[in-house]
This record gives C-alpha cells, sequence and structure tokens, in this order.
C-alpha cells in the first residue's frame, strides 16, 4: 500500500508529506488517497466509521491509541497481518499486541489502544 511506501519517512509534526509526517496526517493522506475524507487530527478521526471488533482486524482499518487520561493522542493504519503502519520518530511498521502497540526493534511497549475503527465498507 501507499502507507508502506513511506516506511522510514522523518516524523515531522504537523507533516502531511514526502519529507515527513505526523501520525494523523498519514492517515489522513492515506484516506484522502482512496477518496475518503477525514479530519486532520486523531481524536476527530476516532469518532468516524465503525468500531471493529479486536478478532476482525483488516488491512486498512485505523488503530486509535490513548494516553493515560484516555485522550486519544497517537493513530495508525492496521496492515492486516497485526502490525500497525504509524508515524512515531518515522513512519515505521509496529505489532499490535493485546491492547498495546509495542516496537518492533525491542519491544517496548510505546502506545496503549483506544479501539480500532472502519472507515470504509470493502
Amino acid at each position: 500500500t501507499w502507507a508502506e511506501s513511506m516506511l522510514g519517512v522523518p516524523y515531522h509534526w504537523g507533516g502531511r508529506c514526502g519529507w515527513g509526517y505526523d501520525c494523523s496526517g498519514l492517515v489522513s493522506l492515506a484516506a484522502a488517497l482512496v477518496g475518503l475524507q477525514v479530519p486532520r487530527d486523531a481524536f476527530e478521526q476516532f469518532a468516524v466509521g465503525a468500531e471493529v471488533p479486536m478478532g476482525s482486524i483488516r488491512r486498512d482499518d485505523v488503530a486509535f491509541f490513548q494516553n493515560s487520561k484516555g485522550q486519544i493522542t497517537h493513530v495508525g493504519l492496521c496492515d492486516g497481518t497485526g502490525h500497525v503502519i504509524h508515524a512515531s520518530g518515522q513512519v515505521r511498521r509496529d505489532r499490535l499486541n493485546g491492547t498495546a502497540l509495542m516496537r518492533v526493534s525491542d519491544g517496548t511497549t510505546t502506545h496503549n489502544l483506544a479501539g480500532i475503527r472502519r472507515w470504509t465498507e470493502g
């Protein structure tokens, strides 16, 4: 997918182009490329689409993550293999491990899952 071709691109707050992305910029641009209009910020994106149960996650479902106060602070795209493509330091692919996102390189938990949303019927 397009998001996979962005792996390794640097993180840039507010970024939404090939020289740098933030998490919600990456996801909103991926949506736009398939004809979907979604809000720019992760907490607003969380209100879009239908909730997906953990056992039904598919490629292009959208994973949202929350801070300790329950606020949506991060977002990424599910790749259909148990991983999430997201912008954190750079565009990367990390493993969804239950209700946490785990950095593949060292096994560190980096984000806590708030929920998965599906923006398309496909």
